[in-house]
């Protein structure tokens, strides 16, 4: 069902349309980017953490699979 301020003559919807998936994943990375660059120490906890990440993802699944981890 369309969201109402999608279907206002002249409202430009928004420039971002993701799918869910796809939005997850940039919103794990920018925080993943933002927090390395703020704390050097939690680059080691995502580093340990992406295997989770990775793995909780249905395309992330495959990867695993196919590179045997």
């Amino acid at each position: 069902m369309p969201r109402p301020h999608d279907s206002l003559p002249g409202s430009p919807r928004h420039a971002t349309h993701f799918p869910n998936s796809a939005h997850a994943s940039l919103v794990i990375v920018a925080c993943a980017a933002a927090a390395a660059a703020a704390y050097p120490s939690t680059i080691r906890f995502f580093w340990l953490a992406q295997h989770e990440i990775i793995n909780n993802s249905r395309a992330g699944t495959r990867w695993m699979r196919r590179h045997g981890r």
